[in-house]
């Protein structure tokens, strides 16, 4: 009997023969000159829902790809086959391997269609011409014109929000036609960093420099999340959602011998990134110790969520927290890290729907 196949074909091509086609051409193989559309596994949908990205004016899918570890280029021919049309980067990421990635899918995507966001981190006080040479750097690796934004990285302090010499590079960059957008990203405050998330980003929602932002949001940090959606909703700022996916079922331990799934795939995400064996060990050991309480706090706030759906597993709460985010209009597209095919295939399903 001949076993049913589990791929679907478009273009002629399975996912399975893109992916071998790819490889070929990865080891200098001949291949197709094009591959045609990356494939899904039988039944992974396209996205479903835009919206507008603020005063940008661009029609966002509600999930965008977080980029902060890309296991190959092909992944993101992937997203963007799919519908995903906002890729989130940054010079930092990868030590500029995620930037690269994208790069070499440029030439499969038509560029006016998707939304490049990259980022810049100022904690050494550089300078303009620093920030340009940073910037022209990215958009080497990027192999792109322009950025659609760019984001002055992980901001904490409310005296950095108006950092002049970065506004000065983003002016300079928008009048050399490199750059359309000034963006901010906040986590909030680690380790001295002053101040919070909310006070962060509501002064760069007021001062108006910033036409994009990217906070985190989910159920278990909702109030501070909403009343920054709400001033960028009033200042018709773009907004790009992450951290999510913050609920945890139980507080992570590192056990080497068996670890869990969680500490898995978090050893997953920094192999993409080139970290590997003890060293990765080490990095979450670090991470475990420096947020212990953060994720007892977590941990406790997801209790009720968890009761209220009947979550079983810490992957039904992750896509159910992504749901919870979707339903907000306000928050107009989601940036989980997606760094493979199968990550993408867990989460498209979720576009266009809504807890």
């Amino acid at each position: 009997m001949m076993r049913k196949n589990s791929e679907t074909q478009t273009g002629g091509l399975t996912r399975r023969g893109f992916l071998v086609a790819s490889g070929a051409a990865a080891l200098g193989v001949t291949a197709a000159p094009f591959l045609g559309r990356a494939l899904a596994a039988e039944g992974t949908p396209s996205i479903s829902r835009f919206r507008t990205l603020g005063r940008t004016g661009f029609q966002v899918s509600d999930i965008s790809m977080g980029c902060g570890s890309i296991a190959e280029s092909n992944v993101v021919r992937y997203a963007y086959d799919h519908g995903i049309n906002l890729f989130d980067t940054a010079e930092v990421y990868g030590n500029g391997d995620s930037e690269t990635k994208i790069g070499e899918a440029m030439q499969f995507m038509e560029r006016e269609k998707i939304f490049i966001v990259t980022k810049l981190g100022i904690d050494d006080a550089p300078d303009q011409q620093n920030l340009v040479e940073r910037f022209n750097a990215c958009l080497g690796r990027l192999q792109t014109d322009y950025v659609d934004a760019l984001y002055c990285h992980g901001i904490a302090d409310l005296k950095l929000v108006e950092y002049q010499p970065f506004l000065d590079a983003c002016a300079q960059l928008k009048q050399e036609g490199k750059l359309k957008h000034a963006g901010i990203s906040s986590h909030g405050p680690r380790g001295d960093e002053p101040d919070a998330m909310d006070t962060v980003l509501i002064k760069a929602a007021e001062v108006g420099h910033y036409d994009v932002m990217l906070l985190s949001y989910g159920f278990v940090n909702a109030e501070e999340g909403e009343r920054v959606l709400k001033v960028c909703k009033d200042k018709n700022i773009g907004t790009t959602i992450m951290k999510s996916a913050t609920g945890l079922l139980e507080v992570p331990v590192l056990d080497e011998e068996n670890p869990s799934p969680q500490i898995q795939e978090w050893l997953e995400y920094l192999s993409n990134t080139g970290v590997t064996g003890e060293a990765a060990f080490d990095r979450i050991r670090t991470y475990i110790e420096r947020e212990g309480e953060n994720f007892q706090q977590a941990f406790e706030a997801s209790k009720p969520f968890v009761a209220e759906h009947g979550i079983t597993t810490q992957d039904e709460l992750d896509l159910k927290s992504f749901q919870w985010v979707l339903r907000n209009p306000d928050a107009h597209t989601i940036c989980p890290s997606m760094p493979t095919f199968d990550a993408l295939d867990r989460i498209l399903p979720l576009t266009g729907t809504q807890l």
